[in-house]
């Protein structure tokens, strides 16, 4: 049993001294992610309207200017590679679901609007979010029925 460990660590040596750049690279990207989920993830929260999710099943899509469009498919782009870099991130030290999470917001997909209240309808995640937007002074976000 333990012949395999060493074999593993072996490998894991070598493909460390073969890759070091790529490794530094991932270890700066997950510091810098896990540094801005921390800051960023509660000011998002306790700023976002407490009717976002009643306002979001209301909305259209409107006629979109080349700008808009164009801004939009940026959103789109940084949301799929989010997605996977998540799934990475979810075996190297970083934020990984909160990655993922991140990247599903900021993709537009035909059935977002269901997974997002999916997610935020779990009451671990919904009493994190209220209890946080309380001790801030803002109202619990509304969920429609």
């Amino acid at each position: 049993m333990i012949e395999w460990i060493s074999e593993l660590w072996g490998f894991l040596y070598v493909f460390g001294e073969q890759h070091k750049g790529i490794l530094i690279g991932l270890t700066i990207f997950s510091f810098v992610a896990f540094i801005a989920g921390i800051v960023l993830t509660p000011v998002i929260i306790v700023n976002m309207s407490a009717d976002y999710f009643i306002e979001r099943g209301k909305r259209t899509f409107e006629k979109m200017t080349a700008g808009t469009l164009f801004l939009r498919i940026l959103k789109n782009i940084a949301g799929i590679i989010l997605i996977p870099v998540g799934i990475v991130l979810l075996f190297i030290p970083g934020p990984g679901w909160l990655t993922i999470i991140f990247g599903v917001t900021l993709a537009d997909f035909p059935f977002k609007y269901k997974v997002e209240l999916w997610l935020i309808r779990k009451p671990w995640i919904k009493n994190g979010i209220d209890s946080l937007r309380r001790k801030y002074g803002h109202e619990p976000l509304q969920l429609p029925e």
